[in-house]
């Protein structure tokens, strides 16, 4: 069997396995032929680890990047049966680690961002990884809706109040709306899509088939779409994958009024929101308004030969 059947059938068996590290998943956001995966099996060959990664060939560089649209990805283990012990978990995650990370194709540069359930960065450390500490934002759902609400700041439910005077809820099929919404934002920020449409569509259809998302719109009298939420759910977790807000219609308080409208939704059946966040300060700052508290998760990287030194005057690869 080749390393990717290997992979597919263990993520078959094992129901814990994320979304964003399932085959099915990258090939998606990759294409078939543009993921791959290492695997670390026991000298009986039972399966013991995993790490898949997105490769790219750039002005000459092989990168094992981050795949677009996908929060996080990273090393999986399979735990042997009875094994309790802290010391033992241990050792047994520096030798599948270092038995994956020798199996990687040599590359100049390595990127990306670990499932926060993924805390071992130590080990990684040895192997000759830089680690950087990132955040995302997450709200805990087993709160009750009232204090969730009275932890949002209070223009964030002076907002949530007049677009509910205002603006409608409702799910919608169409994932090109979301695509549009996010498009206008970047061509207002004079910035390139990262992904087109045909790519979402993709992920789309295999989210939609596994019926692992909705589309959550808010729309006027005149139904205009203010703000779209792509949202996400697994295993009683909430991802808002994608925010798309019209740039001309900001005003109106609709991403607030939509955040709320999910959290009323699904309370009951969830237990956490994460808003997939970013480093990007003003991004952090909205999240923060909800009451959003702060999900640490591992940046691991590394530049090695020619492009580390190309790199440290241009930002090729990043």
């Amino acid at each position: 069997m080749t390393n990717k059947e290997i992979y597919q059938q263990h993520c078959n068996s094992d129901e814990t396995i994320s979304m964003f590290q399932q085959p099915w998943w990258l090939d998606a956001v990759c294409g078939s032929e543009a993921w791959d995966v290492v695997i670390s099996q026991d000298r009986d060959g039972r399966f013991q680890g995993a790490l898949a990664y997105y490769h790219q060939l750039r002005a000459g560089f092989t990168l094992l990047r981050q795949a677009v649209l996908t929060p996080y990805l990273g090393i999986i283990f399979q735990y042997p049966l009875r094994q309790t012990k802290s010391a033992r978990r241990y050792a047994f995650e520096r030798k599948v680690v270092r038995d994956l990370i020798k199996q990687l194709p040599a590359y100049s540069y390595f990127n990306q961002h670990f499932h926060p359930e993924y805390s071992n960065g130590q080990i990684l450390h040895w192997e000759g990884l830089q680690l950087s500490t990132y955040y995302s934002s997450k709200i805990d759902l087993s709160q009750s809706l009232e204090t969730i609400y009275n932890n949002f700041e209070g223009s964030v439910r002076t907002e949530i109040r007049k677009a509910e005077r205002n603006l409608r809820y409702e799910m919608i099929e169409d994932v090109s709306i979301i695509y549009e919404l996010n498009r206008k934002s970047f061509y207002a920020k004079s910035k390139v899509m990262p992904y087109d449409v045909e790519l979402l569509k993709r992920l789309d259809h295999e989210l939609a088939e596994r019926s692992k998302r909705h589309i959550l719109v808010a729309r006027d009298q005149d139904d205009q779409v203010h703000a779209c939420i792509y949202l996400l759910h697994e295993r009683g977790q909430l991802y808002t994958l994608m925010i798309g807000s019209d740039p001309a219609l900001r005003s109106s308080g609709a991403v607030a009024f939509l955040v709320w409208r999910l959290i009323k939704e699904y309370h009951k059946t969830h237990h956490s929101l994460d808003f997939c966040g970013s480093m990007i300060e003003r991004f952090q700052k909205v999240f923060r308004s909800f009451g959003a508290i702060q999900l640490p998760y591992l940046r691991v990287y590394q530049k090695r030969g020619l492009f580390r030194l190309i790199n440290a005057f241009t930002q090729v690869g990043e």
